[in-house]
């Protein structure tokens, strides 16, 4: 065999291991960091969940979009947002740990009340 061919060949072969590593990585990856909501009332969780959108409304409320599928959960989803009501006692606290979260891309768990809207009880946000 001569050099060129024994060049394309190693070349061919390594781009081929590119190849499977990248589909592997893509596959794997959703599956690695998906967060998780679910439960039966009186214990409603979004665990490691990535806040996607905070939405700060006139009326002093916020409404929270996480990944997770937070649709699954027995409460009622806001047009597929969680409810942080403006009247919360700790809304401010709540708030700005969910602001940190978005910001540093860090994931937070989100307890929700047993009401029939989903509504946050309190966060916890992951290391």
């Amino acid at each position: 065999m001569d050099d060129l061919t024994h060049r394309l060949t190693l070349g061919c072969r390594n781009a081929f291991r590119r190849l499977v590593l990248g589909v592997l990585l893509a596959l794997l990856s959703p599956y690695t960091y998906a967060g998780a909501c679910g439960g039966v009332q009186p214990y409603l969780l979004c665990s490691d969940v990535q806040v996607l959108v905070l939405y700060i409304e006139s009326g002093g409320g916020a409404y929270i979009k996480v990944d997770g599928n937070p649709e699954s959960m027995p409460c009622t989803l806001s047009a597929g947002y969680i409810l942080l009501p403006g009247n919360d006692t700790k809304f401010n606290a709540i708030y700005a740990t969910l602001l940190t979260a978005q910001s540093t891309g860090r994931r937070v768990g989100i307890r929700l009340t047993t009401a029939t809207q989903c509504t946050v009880a309190y966060v916890t946000l992951a290391a």
